[in-house]
């Protein structure tokens, strides 16, 4: 019986005392100019979210949008 509290404190206290992170939102905007060929200008928009974070594990989902133009 002594051991069951023991095992609910161990995890109680790796569940809080852990590096977890909660879901975090970002948006990102980029532009890449290509001088060499023709003067193309590119921009990419990403929006996405950081799912959890543990230590330095983050999975993480996005979506990104690419779109040129010529000059």
């Amino acid at each position: 019986m002594k051991s069951i509290p023991f095992v609910v404190l161990l995890f109680l206290n790796c569940y809080c005392f852990c590096q977890l992170a909660s879901p975090s939102p970002y948006g990102e905007y980029d532009v890449f100019i290509d001088e060499e060929f023709n003067d193309n200008i590119y921009h990419k928009i990403t929006f996405g979210s950081e799912l959890t974070s543990y230590k330095c594990i983050t999975p993480e989902v996005d979506i990104s949008y690419y779109y040129g133009i010529n000059s």
